[in-house]
């Protein structure tokens, strides 16, 4: 079951639901610790609280699936390095590390996103690579590993391998 389904929702009733309804786990969706849609935002709530609250209904909290993406290009070139916050959804993805480790959450499910017109898609993936290695080697000393989903110019497992072989780390 995926909180997303639900954005109106409370925590409490997520869990609720989930238990009657049979589910065993709950995938919580995460817009991050800024603004969100979600009235089940668990960046929003103390990691304690939501632990005990899924605990009571015997319900696992199975993954934080985020809305953090690695491929933002570099613009302009050299320049865009001092002007953009590239390493903000690096922070990002650091502090959602520590809030599933916080809620006893084993997973962090990031995007890997698009590639940009006429760029080479092995360009793209040492671009992810490069920012999500932070990301995970942040989980390594924790029980938290990052989950990459295939979509965007990344559309199968296969597609994602590059990114995975050149952030080179267990932790994804």
């Amino acid at each position: 079951m995926s909180s997303l389904a639900c954005p109106t929702w409370t925590l409490g009733r997520v869990a609720a639901a989930a238990r009657d309804m049979g589910y065993l786990g709950v995938e919580l969706a995460s817009f991050g610790f800024g603004t969100s849609p979600l009235a089940c935002e668990p960046a929003h709530t103390c990691p304690h609280k939501t632990l005990t609250t899924f605990d009571e209904t015997g319900v696992a909290v199975s993954s934080i699936a985020t809305t953090l993406r690695y491929d933002a290009p570099v613009r302009p070139p050299v320049l865009g390095l001092a002007l953009s916050d590239l390493e903000g959804p690096v922070r990002q993805g650091k502090r959602m590390i520590d809030l599933a480790a916080d809620m006893g959450c084993p997973l962090v499910r990031v995007l890997g996103m698009h590639k940009q017109p006429r760029e080479r898609l092995a360009t793209c993936a040492r671009r992810i690579a490069k920012r999500l290695f932070e990301v995970v080697d942040h989980s390594r000393n924790t029980t938290v590993r990052v989950c990459i989903e295939n979509a965007g110019s990344f559309p199968t497992a296969r597609s994602l391998e590059p990114i995975i072989e050149q952030a080179d780390l267990q932790g994804l």
